[in-house]
């Protein structure tokens, strides 16, 4: 079982890396969510500011390795938007010899496995999504705004989980203050949903709770920092979900 508590995650650089940018740039997209403590608004100004700081970027020479982490409503919620913002930014840093690459939050909801496909094809290393708990305590806290009528989200994210991962990886981020039990429970539920199980396991992270901004960053320290292909450093099968002391 693929667990990961925060205080494992790989410990970043120290200090900044010599030609590298790091960008967290928030989208500004529609959610397919109604979270009660979300205050996020869509806001197409941001998409063109994140495009604009992406290929400034690009474009200094004193970078060499760009980084994205991107969040901000759901990146699947636009498909067309972001996939066009990830092929420009991709392109621009092929044709002057720097790599990309790049996370994406998302609610888990709106993607299907070919756009996921895309995406990574384009520089996206890694997607997060966030369950917190089983659905009696996930939904209530997440539930869905699709339609206009709020209903619980988990089920529909376990099966976009299931079917529409095509090979990406995928992390699983979880509220590290639900308790054992309720951490447990999430696990095993996962596990009992094949999520856990080769060749593409999914992985789940137990974390605190943070701005988006902040998970992001978490997720690039622990995808691209972390070699993803190296197992990205998950605490090995526990018998609980429990954060470690």
């Amino acid at each position: 079982m693929r667990v990961l508590f925060h205080a494992e995650q790989p410990i970043p650089p120290s200090g900044p890396v010599p030609g590298r940018a790091t960008r967290l740039v928030d989208l500004g997209f529609p959610c397919a969510l109604a979270c009660p403590r979300c205050d996020h608004t869509p806001s197409a100004p941001s998409y063109h500011r994140a495009r604009r700081r992406l290929l400034e970027a690009a474009g200094s020479p004193e970078v060499r390795e760009l980084r994205a982490g991107f969040y901000g409503g759901d990146p699947f919620a636009l498909p067309r938007s972001f996939e066009a913002l990830l092929e420009e930014v991709h392109d621009e840093c092929a044709r002057r010899g720097k790599s990309f690459r790049a996370v994406a939050l998302s609610t888990g909801m709106q993607w299907s496995a070919e756009r996921l496909r895309r995406a990574c094809a384009l520089g996206v290393g890694a997607v997060q999504v966030v369950l917190d708990g089983p659905p009696e305590l996930h939904d209530p806290r997440h539930p869905s705004g699709e339609h206009g009528a709020a209903g619980g989200s988990f089920s529909r994210i376990v099966e976009t989980l299931k079917y529409e991962r095509g090979g990406a990886p995928v992390v699983v981020r979880t509220d590290a203050t639900l308790g054992a039990e309720a951490l447990e429970d999430l696990a095993n539920r996962l596990d009992d949903e094949g999520l856990f199980a080769q060749p593409n396991p999914v992985t789940l992270l137990v974390a605190e709770l943070a701005p988006y901004p902040v998970q992001a960053r978490d997720l690039l320290e622990l995808a691209i920092d972390g070699s993803p292909g190296d197992g990205w450093r998950a605490a090995g099968a526990r018998s609980s979900a429990a954060p470690a002391p």
